[in-house]
């Protein structure tokens, strides 16, 4: 098995910011799209999974301005993705890639939306500052003709002046012949959260039993602007315990470990509020979250159903 290549990411950002790649259109194939980041990387394998254009207005006065932009659109042939990056120019805080089998009866094409316009199977998340991720060989997450794919945008700025970008994902593939295990993502974790202004640290906490056995082969910490650490326990194993940055929120692969069914996991976040008032658990930046985006074979787990 060859090692995992984790990547920084800020060459693409620059490369990427302002939006010159045009997003593909609605009906175009998956995977067809122009090779974005082809400026970042001489030689590069990676293309133009799915990506939109938008504008954020700027903040006319208010603290901030925020909006979710979304596009869906249906998989036109097998895809084999052996690796993941983002396409996350500024005003991009968050991104959230989900799959279905059938039209659930979203919008296709690009449309605004809002945080709850994802699908049942998650296979990508990123928020700021997240790296490349690229699988071992032989796993891949594996998306089939006829599915339908979602993008969820989460744009955020403080600043005055309107933002204009293409924000969206990038894949590496191989061929069907090379996958041996087919690989999603769900989260564990809470929406239970809730920080009286008192300094730190606090807590929130929450997961679930497994109900089936899987294998895990990386993580994604995600909390916001006052997460401080986190900690994912899997029965008397813990798979995650490091801190955690807001602007930098970094994958961990881990060596490939088994869960057994009925397997508690449990995510504990830590956090610090000094806003001077009380934060509560919500999809804006201005509020907390509590997830492990976790990675694991054989798929199947739905993208909430370890969250309490």
């Amino acid at each position: 098995m060859a090692p995992m290549r984790w990547l920084a990411a800020a060459a693409l950002v620059g490369a990427c910011g302002g939006g010159s790649a045009a997003p593909p259109h609605p009906d175009s194939p998956i995977g067809s799209g122009s090779d974005a980041a082809g400026s970042a990387d001489a030689g590069s394998t990676w293309s133009t999974l799915i990506s939109r254009s938008w504008m954020l207005q700027g903040t006319g006065g208010a603290a901030y301005a925020e909006r979710w932009e979304c596009i869906r659109t249906k998989v036109t042939s097998d895809v084999y993705i052996s690796g993941f990056r983002e396409l996350a120019p500024a005003g991009t805080d968050e991104l959230t890639v989900t799959v279905t089998a059938n039209d659930t009866g979203l919008s296709n094409g690009s449309y605004d939306c809002s945080a709850a316009a994802v699908d049942t199977t998650m296979v990508y998340a990123a928020g700021l500052g997240t790296d490349d991720l690229e699988f071992p060989d032989g796993m891949a997450v594996h998306l089939t003709a006829g599915q339908y794919i979602n993008l969820n945008i989460h744009l955020y700025q403080t600043g005055m002046q309107a933002l204009s970008a293409t924000s969206g994902v990038l894949v590496e593939t191989v061929p069907a012949a090379s996958v041996s295990h087919e690989l999603d993502m769900f989260y564990a974790g809470t929406r239970q959260i809730t920080l009286p202004s008192q300094g730190g640290p606090q807590y929130a906490s929450g997961g679930c039993a497994a109900t089936a056995a899987y294998n895990v082969i990386a993580l994604w910490p995600h909390m916001r602007a006052l997460g401080t650490h986190q900690k994912l326990a899997a029965g008397s194993q813990t798979l995650l315990d490091a801190d955690f940055t807001p602007t930098a929120q970094t994958i961990h692969p881990i060596a490939p470990t088994q869960i057994a069914n009925s397997t508690s996991l449990l995510t504990t976040c830590t956090y610090v509020n000094t806003t001077g008032t009380t934060v509560g658990e919500g999809d804006s930046a201005t509020q907390e979250a509590c997830f492990t985006g976790i990675y694991e074979y054989p798929s199947g787990n739905t993208i909430f159903s370890c969250v309490n």
